[in-house]
C-alpha cells in the first residue's frame, strides 16, 4: 500500500480555509464615510482617506496617525520646508489619531468577551491620543496633488491594544503640537 494515500490531508471543519476567513473580516469604512461632513480640507491634509490593507484583530485597535505639515508658511508669505530627517523624526512622535477600526474583542472582558462596564472607550470616526512610541506600524505610500502635480506620500496606521488609547481628542485634532 502506498504510504501517501494513507495520509489525511483534510482539514478539520472548525478551521476554515482561508479565503472562508478572509470573508469574515469587515469592510473598514472610508474616512470620508466616518466623519461625513466634519471631513473637511484640514482633516483631509492630516488623515488622507486610504483604505488600511489590513484589519485589527483580537484586542487591538487601528489607528491612523496624523500627518504633520511638510511645510510652513511665516510672516511675509515665505515658506519653510521640512528636510525629510525632520518629517521622519516628528512623524515618529505623534500621537494623535483617528481610530479605523476595532478587532472583535476589544474592550471587551478577555474571558466572556462581554462588554466593559464602561463602554468602547473609542470607536471608528474618534479623535484618540495614542502612546508616543510603540505599536505596530505599517507606512503605506499613495499619490497626492499639490499646485497641480503628483507627489508622493504615506498615510502611516498603528496597530494597538484597546487599553492603549490614552484619551478621546473632543476638539480639533488637527490643533496638537508634536514636541
Amino acid at each position: 500500500m502506498n504510504d501517501a494515500a494513507a495520509i489525511d490531508t483534510t482539514i478539520p471543519e472548525e478551521v476554515p480555509r482561508p479565503w472562508q476567513a478572509m470573508e469574515r473580516i469587515p469592510v473598514i469604512e472610508s474616512i470620508e464615510s466616518l466623519l461625513g461632513n466634519q471631513y473637511d480640507d484640514k482633516l483631509r491634509d492630516a488623515f488622507p482617506d486610504i483604505a488600511p490593507p489590513l484589519h485589527p484583530t483580537g484586542i487591538n485597535i487601528l489607528v491612523q496617525l496624523f500627518v504633520a505639515a511638510k511645510q510652513k508658511t511665516i510672516k511675509g508669505g515665505k515658506t519653510i520646508y521640512f528636510p525629510d530627517e525632520s518629517q521622519t523624526a516628528n512623524q515618529a512622535r505623534v500621537q494623535t489619531a483617528l481610530v479605523r477600526a476595532l478587532g472583535p474583542a476589544a474592550y471587551r472582558n478577555r474571558q466572556t468577551l462581554r462588554l466593559w462596564p464602561e463602554g468602547h472607550w473609542c470607536v471608528p470616526g474618534m479623535f484618540i491620543r495614542t502612546p508616543m512610541y510603540g505599536g505596530d506600524r505599517l507606512e503605506i505610500p499613495y499619490n497626492r496633488i499639490e499646485d497641480g502635480k503628483t507627489v508622493e506620500d504615506h498615510a502611516l496606521f498603528v496597530t494597538f491594544r484597546d487599553q492603549d488609547c490614552l484619551s478621546v481628542i473632543t476638539g480639533d485634532p488637527t490643533l496638537f503640537k508634536i514636541s
